[in-house]
């Protein structure tokens, strides 16, 4: 399938492939999209979804406990972002600064499954457990670590699951403490097209089967997977 061009609307989408299940799904204006390195950015005001039904469960609530099979169309909210990813990586580092004040917030890590092009963009899935770190990449902590346990302790995830979330957790540690890709690259100083606006969500972003009927996974096909000698791409 063809690469997206810098400048257009997609969705990246959580799903479950047991279930063949949209859970999310965010709307993404493609900054890079190479073989080696993909860029996405989003922005306050711009449409995302979820899924509906009876919320409440995990330490603070807010998990999805009884979903209904409906989706609610919200907005991305607070700071702009750029989801920065390496093909057969199983997380992307985002980049957060401010939406009014374009100050650099921070970095943080998303740990997910490798990402899947599909016709409208880029499925993955969501594994709850994440890295906050430093806007100057002196520290880091980890975050939702309680809400991966509740999802063990409910059989919403294995237990050898959430052992290989935390491991590649590691390896994105180790690579910002020898200052890695993405770690080495100047992406806090990147900014936005100013012409750029809100994508649209194409019809077919909540069917799991018509989106992925071209589905390729993506796989790096110059470097390899691994943290030694992975080459990455200066700020887009």
């Amino acid at each position: 399938m063809a690469s997206f061009s810098r400048g257009e609307g997609i969705v990246w989408r959580s799903v479950s492939r047991r279930l063949r299940e949209v859970h999310a799904v965010l709307a993404f204006t493609v900054v890079t999209d190479k073989p080696d390195l993909i860029t996405l950015f989003i922005k306050p005001g711009w449409p995302t979804m979820r899924r509906t039904g009876i919320r409440g469960g995990g330490p603070r609530g807010r998990m999805l406990v009884k979903p209904d099979g409906g989706h609610e169309l919200r907005e991305w909210v607070e700071n702009e972002a750029l989801a920065v990813y390496r093909p057969g990586d199983a997380h992307s580092v985002w980049l957060y600064w401010g939406a009014i004040d374009h100050d650099f917030r921070g970095w943080y890590v998303n740990l997910e499954e490798p990402w899947h092009r599909t016709a409208i963009g880029f499925d993955s899935r969501d594994n709850l457990l994440d890295i906050v770190i430093a806007p100057d990449l002196s520290s880091w902590q980890w975050k939702d670590e309680d809400e991966l346990a509740w999802a063990v302790e409910t059989g919403r995830h294995r237990s050898d699951e959430a052992a290989t979330f935390r491991v590649e957790g590691e390896r994105v540690i180790q690579r910002l403490r020898r200052r890695e890709p993405p770690f080495d690259q100047p992406w806090p100083d990147w900014r936005p097209d100013p012409a750029w606006s809100a994508p649209v969500l194409p019809p077919a972003w909540k069917d799991y089967v018509q989106a992925r009927l071209t589905e390729t996974r993506l796989r790096a096909s110059r470097y390899p997977l691994t943290d030694r000698g992975r080459r990455g791409r200066g700020a887009q």
